[in-house]
């Protein structure tokens, strides 16, 4: 390449040995992550995610999920008997309004048991895990 002939060129990069592993960018997308969760419907494509207090996605399951949340709705997300209350105001209450949109065909994208914290009492670990109702 040329620099001039108009062809592209690429970015520079810094070569020397004190050059960071990482300039910040993985790590805002690490913390973005974690401010988000997504539910997606496995053989459709369409999907919903909560971030930051907004769903956005497939335009149903987004209206689904905010009816869901704007009441606080009780959604079973771990049958049997595993229910939790569904917001917009936190991941996880975003995570069962989602799941409770996807009327029990979702899959959390993410992978974080910080989500199930208080559904799935895993204390037991021979018992697989004992639903908290």
């Amino acid at each position: 390449m040329n620099p001039g002939s108009g062809e592209p060129q690429p970015y520079p990069r810094r070569t020397d040995s004190d050059a960071p592993a990482d300039l910040g960018g993985q790590e805002d997308l690490m913390a973005k992550a974690k401010d988000t969760v997504t539910v997606r419907l496995p053989g459709e494509n369409r999907a919903v995610s909560w971030s930051g207090g907004t769903f956005a996605g497939d335009s149903e399951l987004v209206a689904r999920a905010q009816g869901l949340a704007s009441i606080a709705e009780q959604v079973e997300v771990a049958p049997p008997g595993g229910y939790a209350t569904a917001g917009a105001d936190s991941r996880q209450g975003a995570m069962v309004a989602m799941l409770g949109a996807a009327r029990g065909r979702g899959i959390v994208v993410e992978d974080d048991p910080e989500l199930w914290d208080g559904i799935i009492d895993t204390a037991d670990p021979d018992s697989g895990g004992d639903i908290i109702h």
